[in-house]
């Protein structure tokens, strides 16, 4: 959005999306560079090498302010656009209009997130970004730098009090001696750590090795979200002790806790978190903990006092721990190191409640934070240079292969987050897109004989017997050979959607990211005979599950749901469908012979529907909860429900707007009376006027839709704009 808006104040500021798929944002780019999966070190080296023989070099800056450039120059010299355009498999004209914009214009930004850091060579990949932009001088300046996008909220301040193995609390390192020696004095610790622990996944391996006894997981769900999902299940089968805190009462990784804690979510907690911008802000519960759950601080803390550190663990307030925080970043700094909260460590509790946002470094003399870092050219370094690092491009380590001949990418969709425990739990943010898929390109699926909605079978090498069945979804914003899956969906959401099975765990050495872009997988078309929905009573439709092949839970706001498929027809289904159905209820059955439907009432109340076909059908779920949800059903509707056709007014398409539930067909009949901007359609319909997510699928529906032969930005005289 913020790029959005600053694309309509400056119509001329260019946008580049380099992304192997066309995504959404490729709605505002000017410029689309879909690369070969895993090249993005390659497209910066060779950027490196262009700004090096284009006269695009800031001497000066390369001069006072770095160290290394005649290194990292050297070994990006082979990188010449040509040879980058045949590597990355892009067109040569836009290698040259990048790297030419990037040159020539004076100020560039670019934002980078898990496309760069989820590789056995992420870290590579953001060094050569980095050094892109100390060679041109494009840094500390405003509209210009490097710019990493955290992958989740708060991951800066879970860096700052040290957040992973490989480093100390403030920004510390463990292997600097003065760093190491500051800790230990500062917390008194004889026995700290003088080497990093274990990172993630080389951790689960260890457990399955037999090397780690006891393992507690907080705010994650590792069993869904990491790779090799295999091999994640035997560690927690292995270990001693598994205790999982969670705010979820059902996750794929509680099934192996032996300990589960109750812990606080997000509207529970009182704390402060940090945003890519360095600003610290304070969090203020907007309710009280749920029966008997606990701040994370407060279980760590009774734990630690169980074990015999009573001193150590005596917080009775997070303002406590915060000044503390503070008072470690300031020991021994003196402009050392960046972060410095010092002048926050006296906060009492009134003023750390009543505390403002604050970006540090924070000093003495900075009492009001620092906006920006890096303008006077110095850097948190011994010599206050920043250093560039020779680049090595590496291609992922996750190879096709004539047995898996396709790329599977994985990543997020607009209306879920990470493991869904929280955002699954929520009917309308199912309503946009309700299941995963995989995305396959037109011509992939005309090889593999698949169309839209068809299951298929997709396999790797690392898959351990776990089976992962996706609907496809034909895309040709898909490069061919090449797949797309959501990650959110898992064992809990269905029989099989466990996609991190098809992810191997290799990881970057440094940072330990694992290449969770790059799988190798095999594909497979499934046959089914029957598809459908079961929808009603959750103890109905749960005992219905176990006797289907493939079920995926779909929430609804009343009732539970699930879509299944079998390898049976839907008549030879029908014994063992009747086998579960309550014995205090009436049903009726109306077969035909592409389909199948049961009706099971209890006093004229909808209790259960099983609703069947020979081929997918996509029965609208409010259709259905407004009958549950209603009086008795009249003769009417109950023949509507056995002949699966649902009333008019729910024939209205899938959700684009979550937020105000604005469905497609409804848009396109705004759009056909003359609404063909995308503020139109928010004046008309309010769709897009809030979180603004859905805005690049409003473009698309007036470019399909009318007579737009294409949305762009433009200023209206209401001061509003269109995309």
């Amino acid at each position: 959005q913020r790029i959005e808006r600053a694309k309509l104040r400056n119509p001329d500021m260019k946008v580049v999306v380099v992304d192997p798929r066309e995504t959404d944002s490729c709605s505002l780019a000017d410029l689309h560079v879909a690369l070969k999966p895993g090249t993005d070190a390659v497209l910066f080296c060779g950027l490196l090498n262009y700004l090096a023989h284009h006269n695009s070099l800031d001497d000066t800056f390369i001069q006072n302010s770095t160290n290394g450039f005649a290194e990292a120059l050297a070994e990006a010299s082979p990188w010449t656009v040509a040879k980058v355009a045949e590597t990355c498999d892009v067109p040569v004209k836009l290698i040259e209009q990048l790297f030419n914009w990037f040159a020539s214009l004076p100020r560039a930004i670019t934002f980078f997130s898990m496309g760069i850091n989820q590789s056995t060579s992420g870290v590579d990949k953001g060094n050569a970004i980095i050094n892109c932009h100390l060679a041109s001088g494009k840094i500390g300046k405003e509209g210009s730098g490097p710019f990493s996008i955290t992958g989740q909220p708060n991951a800066m301040g879970g860096r700052e009090v040290g957040g992973l193995s490989n480093m100390l609390a403030a920004h510390m390192d463990i292997d600097n001696p003065q760093h190491h020696a500051t800790v230990k004095e500062f917390w008194q610790a004889p026995n700290l750590i003088t080497k990093p622990g274990l990172r993630a996944v080389d951790m689960f391996q260890a457990a399955a090795d037999g090397k780690v006894k006891c393992l507690w997981i907080m705010a994650t769900n590792p069993v869904a979200s990491m790779p090799n999902r295999a091999l994640v299940e035997a560690a927690l089968k292995n270990c001693e002790l598994v205790i999982v805190s969670d705010t979820a009462a059902q996750t794929d990784t509680l099934n192996y806790a032996h300990i589960a804690l109750p812990a606080t979510g997000w509207s529970e907690k009182n704390g402060t978190v940090t945003n890519s911008e360095r600003r610290i802000s304070r969090q203020r519960g907007l309710v009280e903990p749920m029966g008997e759950a606990k701040h994370d601080w407060e279980i760590l803390s009774m734990v630690g006092r169980a074990m015999g550190f009573e001193e150590a663990f005596a917080y009775q307030h997070p303002a406590e721990i915060f000044a503390e925080h503070c008072a470690l970043t300031a020991a021994n700094n003196n402009g050392s190191r960046a972060l410095d909260l010092g002048p926050l460590a006296d906060l009492n509790i009134a003023q750390y409640d009543s505390l403002r946002p604050q970006q540090w470094p924070l000093s003495n003399t900075h009492r009001i934070g620092t906006d920006r870092l890096f303008a006077d050219g110095s850097f948190y370094t011994p010599d206050g240079k920043a250093n560039f690092v020779a680049i090595t491009p590496r291609l992922p380590e996750q190879q096709t292969s004539a047995e898996y001949p396709f790329v599977l990418n994985t990543g997020r969709v607009r209306d879920q987050w990470h493991t869904m425990t929280r955002t699954g739990n929520a009917p309308r943010l199912l309503k946009h897109i309700d299941r995963p898929w995989l995305s396959i390109h037109p011509v992939d699926a005309q090889v593999l004989d698949v169309k839209d909605g068809d299951l298929i079978k997709a396999e790797a090498a690392c898959s351990g017997g776990i089976e992962v069945i996706l609907p496809v979804k034909i895309d040709d914003k898909q490069r061919r050979g090449e797949m797309f899956a959501p990650f959110h969906w898992s064992a809990t959401w269905g029989s099989h959607a466990r996609v991190g099975a098809l992810l191997n765990g290799a990881n970057d050495a440094l940072s330990g990211q694992p290449e969770l872009k790059h799988g190798a997988i095999k594909l497979i078309p499934v046959a089914m005979q029957s598809y459908g929905l079961v929808y009603g009573e959750e103890a109905l439709v749960n005992a219905l599950q176990s006797a289907t092949y493939y079920y995926l839970n779909t929430l609804t706001s009343v009732a539970a749901c699930i879509e299944i498929a079998d390898q049976r027809d839907p008549q030879s289904m029908v014994a063992e469908v009747i086998k579960h159905l309550p014995k205090d209820a009436q049903w009726a059955t109306l077969q035909g012979p592409h389909q199948l439907s049961i009706v099971v009432t209890r006093k004229n109340k909808l209790v259960l529907a099983i609703l069947l076909a020979d081929k997918p059908t996509d029965i609208p779920r409010d259709w259905l909860d407004s009958l549950y949800n209603g009086d008795e059903l009249s003769p009417e509707q109950i023949n509507g429900l056995l002949e699966q056709q649902p009333d008019d007014a729910f024939l209205l398409g899938k959700v684009v707007c979550s937020c105000f539930g604005v469905r497609e067909n409804t848009i396109k009949q705004a759009i056909a009376e003359g609404n063909n901007t995308v503020a139109g359609l928010g004046k008309a319909l309010k769709c897009g006027t809030n979180c603004g997510s859905c805005k690049t699928e409003l473009a698309s529906l007036i470019e399909s839709t009318s007579a737009v032969s294409k949305p762009h930005l433009k200023e209206e005289t209401t001061n509003e704009y269109a995309l």
